[in-house]
């Protein structure tokens, strides 16, 4: 066993020695339920909170950190910083409390879905058109950080959470501000202490590996590196240590987007290129800015969106509450764009978000805890997945024979050219 694995287990022998376990009540009102994350400060449990009769998601210190008066100051600075932040794009933070008097806890909104880490790892690149809504939203919830002198610092496919909005299309969320850096209206004096790096190497910006200040422009950084995974399948910079990957992130070119996604238009490789620039200076000037480039990219619904960014980075006031609903995943996946016929049946981007398995047409599949909000206890869901698995094959079927006749065509045409340059020639 590692020394974190032992770490870990060691963690997780004390939580459920303070009573923080499955089946365990919190202060009263918040009754654990399953682990659903963990990471290097906390352990996140879903819960039931037994007086407002809905699911929230609770999130302690892990108790060989809560000793460190840096890092509890770090955790109590990433509830500050969420509390302050309005948009459907960011996780809600309702409470805090800590836990006979030495375990801090956060109480947060519980979002049913998926991260994008865990939807690339299981399907690979996304289409190019879901890839660029999802970085639009992501720049909106960005936006307003950045105008609220935030800056988020670990933007990475695991802090992107996909869910599903109410009129059923995709909802991405930021969660874990943890590192957030905070301007002086929140944390006067506050710094990075010993100039430590801070964030998750395969998406830090040059200036974060330098340990130098930082500002919305390394947020724009890291998504530019997040939206060239979810179009590549791939990381922009490789590197099998530490060192190497900090040398090709500092000095070295990124992948060339379309040597690994042929399809991918030449304009949005010198969007992600740009956002990918060793200086500051020679990226967007915002996050808002790469929202609006990327608008053509995405689908017509994701414009508003887009453009809401763009007015919250020039205040915060300007955040409204609305939002625009989102494309079904056959408009993501048609290469027209156009929306299909929903033929009363749930959004196919479910499957996606739930990670569930696929039914054959006419067909259901058992259902899956959590898949959707819900206002009871999770024994009382009992939905059944859609036909998307089958509409996707029929498109990807659809798209292989149409690249088939295109090659076809090319060579009839090559030969023809043939024969009329021999007769010509006659």
């Amino acid at each position: 066993m590692s020394r974190e694995q032992t770490n870990e287990a060691a963690d997780f022998t004390e939580l459920g020695a303070l009573g923080v376990r499955p089946g365990e009540i919190i202060s009263d009102k918040f009754r654990l339920e399953e682990v659903v994350g963990s990471g290097g400060m906390g352990v996140v449990f879903k819960a039931w909170h037994l007086e407002l009769e809905e699911h929230v998601a609770l999130k302690f210190l892990l108790p060989s950190r809560a000793g460190d008066p840096e890092l509890r100051a770090r955790f109590a600075l990433e509830a500050r910083a969420a509390a302050k932040l309005r948009s459907k794009h960011t996780v809600r933070v309702h409470d805090v409390g800590v836990l006979h008097g030495k375990l801090p806890f956060i109480v947060m909104e519980y979002l049913r879905g998926r991260t994008v880490g865990e939807i690339l790892k299981e399907r690979g690149s996304l289409p190019i058109e879901l890839a660029c809504e999802l970085a639009i939203q992501t720049c909106e919830a960005l936006a307003e950080a950045h105008a609220r002198g935030i800056v988020h610092r670990d933007v990475k496919p695991e802090n992107l959470v996909v869910t599903m909005d109410q009129d059923d299309s995709p909802l991405l969320c930021v969660v874990d501000f943890g590192i957030s850096k905070v301007a002086l209206a929140l944390d006067p004096g506050r710094t990075n202490p010993g100039g430590t790096v801070l964030g998750t190497p395969y998406y830090m910006s040059p200036e974060q590996i330098d340990g130098c200040e930082t500002d919305g422009r390394s947020d724009l950084w890291s998504l530019g590196a997040v939206l060239f995974e979810m179009v590549s399948g791939r990381k922009p910079f490789g590197g099998a240590t530490f060192a190497s990957l900090a040398s090709e992130i500092l000095a070295g070119p990124p992948r060339k987007l379309r040597k690994v996604r042929f399809d991918a238009p030449e304009e949005l490789e010198a969007i992600i290129e740009k956002c990918l620039a060793k200086s500051p200076a020679d990226r967007f000037a915002s996050v808002g800015e790469l929202a609006k480039a990327l608008e053509p990219f995405a689908p017509v619904e994701s414009g508003a969106v887009a453009e809401r960014a763009r007015r919250i980075g020039a205040s915060a006031s300007g955040v409204k509450s609305e939002r625009p609903s989102g494309p079904s995943l056959d408009a993501v996946i048609v290469s027209s764009g156009k929306m299909r016929a929903r033929q009363g049946v749930e959004s196919p981007w479910r499957y996606v978000v739930d990670g569930a398995d696929v039914a054959a047409p006419g067909q259901s599949v058992p259902p899956r805890s959590g898949s959707r909000p819900s206002t009871s206890p999770p024994s009382s869901d009992n939905l059944a997945e859609t036909v998307a698995g089958a509409r996707l094959g029929f498109v990807i079927a659809t798209e292989a024979r149409r690249r088939a006749l295109l090659l076809a065509a090319i060579l009839a045409a090559l030969v023809v050219a043939w024969i009329v340059a021999r007769v010509s020639g006659l």
